[in-house]
């Protein structure tokens, strides 16, 4: 079931050291499914029980370079929940379909490939409330000797694009000298 002294990885593919216990393919598949199932049950405590304390956390969206606040998503199982409780907030249903998990050989780390559906619980961005739209996301998830989310990395999710376009929008106001319009006037919240 396990290989022991593979090389870890963080969140950024940097070495982290030796890795004692390597998950098999299936453990991987099924930790990351498990990841899956508690975001989707919307209970918070359930999806901190997949986390480790100090979970790597990261959303990639848009940015200006020399923006000194872009936005972010904070770091750790802290940043990471608040992520959960805002779009508990924020939308009716929040739900991912795993479409596939690909392992990163050597690696307790797979890139997992999902399907979202969401409803808004308001309009947002112009799209009616509770009227669902889909879209497709990545995210690089690592795992620790025990199993714990050590590290996660996602891409191409909706909600976190537009919240980085909206902070992109407030940039150039503050760059021009104008009233920047808040989050909650470009129709999102502020997620971390």
């Amino acid at each position: 079931m396990c290989e022991p002294h593979a090389t870890g990885r963080d969140h950024r593919g940097e070495e982290t050291g030796t890795v004692e216990k390597l998950h098999s393919d299936a453990k991987i598949t099924a930790l990351v499914q498990g990841h899956i199932d508690a975001e989707n049950s919307a209970d918070l405590q359930a999806i901190a029980d997949t986390l480790i304390e100090s979970v790597g956390y990261r959303v990639a969206s848009p940015c200006y370079p020399d923006d000194p606040h872009p936005f972010a998503v904070s770091s750790g199982e802290a940043g990471y929940m608040k992520v959960w409780e805002n779009l508990g907030d924020r939308f009716l249903s929040y739900r991912a379909v795993l479409n596939d998990v690909l392992r990163f050989p050597g690696e307790n780390r797979a890139l997992a490939l999902y399907t979202i559906t969401a409803f808004p619980a308001r309009d947002f961005l112009g799209l009616p409330r509770a009227r669902a739209y889909t879209y497709d996301a990545a995210a690089i998830m690592e795992f620790d000797e025990a199993g714990g989310m050590s590290a996660e990395t996602v891409y191409g999710n909706f909600v976190m694009i537009s919240l980085g376009l909206a902070r992109m929008k407030e940039f150039l106001a503050e760059e021009a000298g104008q009233p920047a319009r808040t989050a909650e006037q470009w129709d999102l919240a502020d997620h971390g």
